[in-house]
């Protein structure tokens, strides 16, 4: 067994014998039917997830649990519910839910939608092609110096395993398709990722139907959210790109721009950051400090003890479940 296993499985045994807090992670509160990145909650399981945390747990927010953390204490019993990526539904759907339970959240934001006011690069992809008219055979796509191409049925049949030999890629299911795509952009920032987008729009013959997209917040509903008493907003970065395959420069300017930016549309300090995808570094670490942050959120999947560091805090990620399921979750963790 690595050290890395031995480690990970202390602090779970520890985590039950001295139970902490717990940060868990939502995205959208949306019917999980066509979402392309299967982070969508229905507004029913939330509504069974809220119930349960104010059952068995402490619901608090980020700002006390770090308090807690800061001080050396154990944060015992505390379930903080954080909201990423800026969708509108987070608005009109989960704050009516969270108000029903007296649960408050925070909800990381990223600039670029707010500035744009269009979709994610997923939602994009995903319309583009996760349908049933037909699409050309090949798609051939450059990502820096590699050349990429993908095999694509004329239709969609049935999810079948990928088959990769060089640079060609079969897949036989448009929606792993999309998936890979997002995969593949995730790293980058949106000059490259609009000229791709480009590309595959012209090859797929389509156009994105922006209605059709899930909408995310403007800013006027930006302020909205931050004037509930139960919401506290966060930077999510400018462009929500996966800051450890940046330089120093560019992490620097994604951190600090994209809390100047909410600060200055909110008229109040932004103190807690979320990093794109759960990714970091030590590096990316530093950066969120010196971007004056107090506190960082990653998606290690463990609970919060008091020796946690205040800017690497580990948070669940949460998929569409039932209440029950979120219940043994909580259990397992020590929390009720």
């Amino acid at each position: 067994m690595s050290e890395s296993l031995i480690t990970r499985g202390l602090r779970r045994v520890r985590a039950r014998l001295a139970p902490g807090g717990v940060i868990l992670n939502y995205h959208r509160i949306a019917d999980p039917v066509d979402d392309p990145t299967g982070c969508a909650v229905s507004p029913m399981h939330f509504q069974q997830h809220l119930d349960v945390i104010a059952t068995l747990g402490v619901p608090a927010t980020l700002d006390h649990l770090v308090d807690a953390v800061v001080g050396g204490h154990r944060p015992e019993r505390q379930v903080v519910v954080t909201i990423d990526d800026g969708y509108r539904c987070g608005l009109t759907v989960a704050v009516p839910i969270m108000q029903s339970y007296a649960v408050p959240a925070t909800f990381f934001v990223p600039v670029e939608p707010l500035r744009s006011g269009g979709g994610f690069y997923w939602d994009r992809l995903f319309s583009l092609l996760a349908h049933d008219e037909p699409l050309p055979q090949s798609l051939e796509l450059r990502f820096g110096t590699e050349t990429l191409e993908w095999r694509v049925a004329p239709h969609s049949p049935e999810v079948a395993p990928n088959a990769e030999t060089g640079g060609l890629i079969e897949i036989l299911d448009r929606r792993r398709l999309s998936a890979e795509l997002s995969a593949r952009f995730h790293p980058l920032l949106p000059g490259e990722r609009n000229e791709l987008l480009e590309q595959v729009a012209e090859w797929s013959g389509r156009e994105v139907d922006e209605k059709a997209l899930p909408q995310t917040l403007d800013a006027d509903e930006l302020v909205a959210l931050a004037d509930s008493p139960l919401c506290t907003v966060g930077a999510h970065t400018v462009s929500h790109t996966m800051l450890s395959a940046h330089p120093a420069s560019v992490v620097a300017r994604e951190l600090g721009e994209g809390r100047r930016i909410l600060e200055e549309m909110l008229g109040q300090e932004v103190l807690n950051v979320a990093y794109p995808f759960g990714d970091y570094s030590a590096a990316v670490r530093d950066a969120a400090a010196g971007a004056g942050f107090r506190a960082g959120c990653t998606l290690v999947p463990e609970g919060v003890l008091g020796n946690a560091d205040q800017l690497a805090l580990p948070r669940f990620l949460v998929r569409d479940c039932d209440g029950e399921s979120l219940a043994r979750t909580l259990h397992w963790l020590g929390i009720g």
